[in-house]
């Protein structure tokens, strides 16, 4: 009979005892990519406890759910990028990814390390500092190695050296170029540029994921970086005006171009690309096929960046624009002994028309006009103006879509122009609005500014509550007379003010003040409309607690800004400079400015300033005493600021005089103080004494008015 035998059963994994606590160790085959031996390990302080963390090892190794390779994510990248089926400038874009950021962080680690918290931790330093800076101060050098980290190059005259060498120079006048290693200043990363990021490395995992290196995707799992709203910035229609202009003062080719973006909505790839065969200018449509690109210093063409042909139509305009650039395209190919081909490019700066211009001289060529010009912008802005013209024209979503090549049905466009189709959203609901009429409000219920009502009683306690309680009453009984409805209140400190409109669709201004000068106020406004310089004033009815002036309201009533030319405000102030008579009754300006200047705590200052100090404004006394006088000047405003003088469709108007006599020269005094201009220009226009304008504007500034 024979003898059995026994064998000996390998053991499958592990537990070694190192001083306090236990490593678990589990055989998982061969790393096909290092071609060495495969090992799972975790440590723990418990024996019980080692015993289970075996036998979960070896589940994972029964059931293949372990990393099965150490191969690094630098390794994982560029085997995903050698079967991944892109562009070759997205490529560039990608492989700039694992240099700059993905490498220098985690490019050498084990893939399977790679977990959600790692992700979102290196997503946090690029939104801090796109070098993943310790925040600790050092020097950024600009190249590697043994430099000077400063140098100058210095801008010699042309021609041969002298033998004596050269003579000493002012660097900055002469214009040196200093170059040197700056300290490092974080730069964050934007949002979407690491959102760019994070996509790449899911694309990485997954390819990781389906070729069994790892067992999950952590891109799955850690928190995507936000992503920022789409916020284009397209020029308006006066700036697009303006760079339509300055491109064909520049080249008539040139202009062509920038027309043909801007009416079409091209990228700068299929512009380039157009040629001549693309066009049916008959029928009026051009057919988009292909994109030239420029990759690494080469230069190619492409299918569309949708992989798809489009047919957009020209309008007449557009059709005209490019038969004339057919014509000089063929009257040059008559100059060099040449024929015209339909397979010529549109722009191209070769003689033959074989090659397009060259697309970063484009963009740089573009930027460079519009900083020419004080635009801020840049070429793709110019597909922005297309689309939001056209959103913002009722054109619907998915022909915008089509025109600009954006694939699925339009909802790239709807991300981007969400606020144009918001626009588009807000006219309907105009359009659905004025169709419905709703019951008029009540002029007795409108209620009176709390701000307005506190000004007025400290301004005057003894009259200002009275008028308080009566005012709502007293505007019921005028919008009664006018039949008229409260629009809106509009700003004012001391007073009531109220835009009503009327049954005949007349807008007016109702305008209540318990200012013991309202009378004469008004008799201000009504001389300032009889110089045409100021709304017409329609009644003024002396109340027992103030005085009511019903006026025209100033459309479309926008402030005086910086763009108020010279020769605006000059016509404004003209009519007073010509000799507006000035009532007896009306109050000197010097008589409310001394009284500014003197007070040791001065009220009544606009809202947004503060008292000057007390030797400034006592400085100042001297000054206003040898401007007044005799203190009979003629009719002026008294407060030519920005927010007493608006726009209408035909010039600049007053609003709000103070009722004092004072004379131009403290107006255009004002007024070149309040907006900018300045005054030696207004004085000039308007051929006024510059030293007392000049006097003036100090007093003015003294007295903060």
């Amino acid at each position: 009979m024979a003898k059995r035998t026994s064998s000996k059963t390998r053991t499958r994994g592990t537990i070694e005892r190192r001083g306090n606590s236990f490593r678990v160790k589990v055989y998982a085959g061969v790393d096909p990519l290092t071609g060495k031996r495969l090992y799972l390990r975790e440590s723990t302080t418990d024996e019980d406890e080692a015993q289970r963390i075996l036998n979960t090892l070896r589940a994972q190794v029964d059931e293949q759910r372990h990393a099965q390779t150490r191969g690094t994510l630098r390794k994982a990248f560029t085997d995903w990028l050698r079967v991944h089926e892109i562009e070759d400038n997205t490529r560039v874009s990608y492989e700039s990814y694992l240099r700059l950021y993905i490498g220098p962080a985690f490019g050498d680690e084990p893939i399977g390390k790679v977990t959600p918290r790692v992700l979102e931790e290196f997503y946090a330093e690029l939104r801090r500092c796109s070098v993943r800076c310790d925040g600790q101060p050092f020097i950024e050098h600009r190249v590697e190695g043994e430099h000077e980290c400063r140098t100058v190059r210095h801008r010699r005259p042309p021609g041969r050296p002298p033998a004596a060498g050269d003579k000493p120079h002012d660097c900055e006048k002469a214009g040196c170029e200093v170059i040197e290693c700056k300290q490092h200043q974080c730069r964050p990363l934007s949002n979407s540029t690491i959102s760019k990021i994070h996509f790449v490395l899911s694309g990485v995992f997954s390819a990781a994921v389906r070729w069994g290196w790892i067992t999950s995707n952590p891109t799955d799992v850690a928190k995507k970086p936000r992503q920022t709203a789409p916020r284009p910035n397209p020029p308006t229609a006066d700036q697009a005006a303006r760079i339509i202009e300055a491109a064909w003062q520049d080249d008539e080719t040139w202009g062509t171009l920038v027309w043909l973006v801007m009416v079409t909505g091209l990228r700068r790839a299929e512009v380039l690309a157009l040629r001549w065969s693309d066009f049916d200018l008959a029928n009026g449509y051009v057919t988009i096929r292909r994109n030239y690109v420029r990759v690494n210093g080469r230069s190619f063409e492409k299918d569309t960046k949708t992989h798809q042909i489009r047919r957009i139509s020209l309008d007449p305009a557009t059709v005209e624009v490019l038969t004339e650039h057919r014509q000089r395209y063929e009257e040059f190919t008559r100059q060099v002994g040449t024929e015209p081909t339909d397979a010529a490019f549109l722009f191209s700066y070769e003689s033959t028309f074989d090659r397009p211009y060259d697309p970063d001289g484009v963009t740089h060529r573009y930027s460079r006009m519009c900083k020419c010009i004080g635009i801020d912008s840049h070429l793709h802005a110019l597909r922005h103006y297309s689309a939001t013209e056209l959103l913002t024209a009722g054109i619907d979503l998915r022909t915008v879509a089509g025109r600009l090549g954006h694939g699925g049905g339009g909802a790239t466009t709807l991300r981007v122009y969400a606020a144009w189709v918001g626009e588009s959203d807000r006219r309907a609901a105009e359009l659905l609005g004025s169709r419905l009429s709703r019951p008029e409000p009540q002029a007795s219920q409108v209620a009176i500014p709390d701000a307005t009502v506190q000004s007025v009683c400290t301004r005057w306690p003894e009259s200002g509550q009275r008028w308080a309680t009566s005012v709502r009453a007293e505007l019921a009984e005028l919008c009664s007379r006018y039949r008229a409805r409260p629009v809106r209140i509009m700003d004012a400190r001391y007073g009531f003010v109220v835009s009503v409109e009327t049954k005949d669709d007349r807008l007016l201004v109702l305008k209540s003040t318990p200012d013991p000068a309202g009378g004469l106020q008004a008799t201000a406004a009504k001389q300032l409309a009889e110089l045409g310089i100021g709304p017409t004033v329609h009644e003024v009815v002396e109340s027992m607690s103030g005085t009511w002036t019903v006026l025209d309201q100033v459309q479309p009533g926008t402030h005086v800004d910086a763009t108020a030319s010279v020769e605006e405000l000059c016509e404004l102030l003209r009519p007073l400079k010509d000799g507006a008579p000035s009532p007896h009754e009306f109050p000197p300006i010097s008589a409310w400015l001394r009284e500014r200047l003197a007070q040791t705590e001065p009220v009544d200052l606009p809202p947004e300033a503060d008292a000057v100090s007390l030797e400034e404004r006592a400085a100042a006394l001297p000054l206003l005493e040898s401007l007044v006088p005799d203190e009979s000047r003629s009719l002026c405003h008294g407060d030519a600021s920005c927010g007493n003088i608006l726009r209408a469709s035909r010039g600049f108007f007053m609003v709000d005089p103070r009722a004092v006599s004072g004379d131009v020269e403290y107006d255009a005094a004002v007024l070149s103080l309040k907006t900018g201009v300045a005054h030696e220009e207004l004085s000039q226009g308007l051929e006024l004494d510059i030293e007392r304008v000049t006097a003036w504007r100090l007093v003015a500034s003294a007295a903060q008015v």
